[in-house]
């Protein structure tokens, strides 16, 4: 498995007990961020991605590239609030949020 920083704890007491469960099972954790964890089960060399926060059905996979790429600055432009995209990398961790 593969994802986000702030669940370590909970992703290694998971692999700990699955193994636990299923001896003959080695699981593997590796922990960058939630993007990088979605990406990888998206693309299939990971079976879970851990993700530190709801993923949205309406938010596809073209808008999160114009907003990481800055293509979409404001989230009037996805049917949200009339609010700057703040796309920030804080201690392992992108995170978006909007500027109150």
């Amino acid at each position: 498995m593969s994802g986000s920083t702030s669940m370590e704890k909970l992703a290694n007491a998971v692999a700990e007990s699955f193994m636990v469960k299923y001896p003959k099972v080695t699981v593997s954790a590796e922990f960058v961020d939630s993007r990088a964890g979605i990406r990888a089960l998206q693309a299939g060399s990971m079976d879970i991605g851990n993700a530190s926060r709801e993923l949205k059905d309406d938010l596809t996979k073209e808008q999160l590239t114009k907003i990481y790429t800055e293509e979409i600055t404001n989230w009037k432009d996805l049917g949200g609030e009339d609010a700057p995209i703040v796309v920030g990398r804080e201690a392992g961790s992108y995170f978006l949020s909007s500027v109150c």
